[in-house]
């Protein structure tokens, strides 16, 4: 049995604008290259970086207060996803209303999803079974961008936590670094403004940051139910899969509270660690024995973002495939993808391999080769071995 793991599907202007038909919008173009893949394996999950909320609700304007057409979970059902966690930073984009409608329009499609939950109907992981084996999913976040300001507190335990929501992620002086006189000048100007001017004035429009801040005091709850439900998991699956959403965004490398979440997953039980958050693809390390990826990035991110680190290759992710065999994990591998995104064009998520066979100009293929070494380093640690340019590269 193969399970293929994504990285995180996203929805902002550009994927938005593109997709815009006379009749509403059609985001299966984003995944023409991409769904061969999904078929090949016999379940897939992802994370659905979004909410749910409805037309009435405003669609995605800006960068970061995103919500999505109900189309874009069509898409993502028809192309192959079996499983997505609803749970991240974008949960309350659109407040409790919208964290509740997203699971209404994921029951109503048949699509199934983990990590947020109607009122009292909190479950400790998503089960599901294949040729004899039963797998366990917990997918979790390090906060919520917005909490439920003004309504009912009940939901904030319909969203599986890392910490309070409202707990500060980088360090104080992390914090004012991210901050230039650009930010200081123009506080209620919409941030993605902020950055086009500047870069028009040489400033960097943001900056690798590492979740090195740690509450242990205010976490505890969090954690504690965090580690609980993957060992309740642990007692009814054979193999849980632990989907954490955290980390320092555009980073390399994982900050201490991921590895602090990572570490702690595994001695919780989790037979693999899959998480993500950061925009870009850290490294895949073995902690006594568990796979462990700190950050498999973006599935779908926009490349002309205005508010990313391009010299980390955020529109590069990373497929994990966990083969499965006999109640055990006995082998792993991963696929490197690119989120194609021609100014105007819809966003295109293609393998790696298939891409390079459709380059046609060799200063293309030299900069794909490019690219993808460098990927393949953040994960490994190590430039590939043979072929730069491969469909699945072996981890176990």
């Amino acid at each position: 049995m193969k399970i293929t793991v994504l990285g995180d599907m996203m929805c902002e202007p550009p994927i938005l604008k593109a997709s815009k038909t006379k009749d509403g919008y059609d985001f299966t173009g984003v995944f023409s290259k991409i769904k061969p893949m999904f078929q090949e394996a016999d379940y897939v999950i992802t994370n659905l970086e979004f909410p749910l909320a409805g037309e009435e609700a405003g669609y995605t304007d800006r960068f970061y207060a995103f919500n999505a057409p109900d189309s874009y979970a069509d898409a993502v059902k028809e192309a192959g996803v079996d499983l997505v966690s609803t749970v991240n930073n974008h949960t309350f984009d659109r407040g409790a209303a919208g964290m509740l409608r997203t699971i209404e329009v994921l029951d109503k499609i048949g699509l199934a999803h983990t990590g947020t939950f109607l009122p009292d109907k909190r479950e400790e992981a998503y089960y599901f079974e294949l040729g004899g084996t039963k797998f366990a999913v917990v997918a979790y976040t390090y906060a919520t961008n917005k909490g439920v300001k003004g309504e009912d507190p009940k939901y904030l335990d319909c969203v599986n936590y890392l910490r309070p929501y409202n707990i500060n992620t980088y360090l104080p002086e992390v914090r004012e670094k991210m901050k230039t006189w650009v930010d200081k000048r123009f506080p209620k100007m919409k941030e993605e403004h902020r950055a086009i001017i500047k870069m028009a004035v040489g400033l960097p429009n943001t900056i690798e940051r590492a979740d090195d801040y740690i509450d242990f005091e205010a976490t505890k709850p969090y954690m504690d139910r965090f580690t609980a439900d993957i060992r309740k998991a642990k007692e009814k699956a054979d193999i849980v899969i632990c989907y954490p959403h955290v980390g320092g965004q555009f980073n390399p490398e994982p900050g201490k509270f991921s590895e602090y979440v990572v570490a702690e997953a595994v001695k919780a039980g989790a037979d693999a660690v899959l998480a993500g958050h950061s925009h870009m693809v850290q490294p895949i390390r073995f902690i006594d024995g568990v796979p462990c990826a700190y950050s498999l990035g973006n599935f779908s991110m926009s490349p002309n973002s205005t508010i990313i680190v391009k010299k980390n290759l955020p529109e590069y992710s990373l497929a994990m495939h966990l083969y499965v065999d006999g109640g055990k994990i006995e082998k792993i591998t991963f696929s490197i993808l690119k989120a194609v995104e021609k100014r105007g064009k819809q966003m295109v998520v293609y393998p790696v391999d298939v891409l390079y066979g459709e380059l046609k100009r060799e200063k293309e293929r030299k900069e794909l080769k490019e690219h993808v070494a460098k990927v393949y380093k953040y994960a490994i640690g190590k430039e590939p071995d043979g072929e730069i340019i491969q469909k699945e590269y072996k981890l176990m």
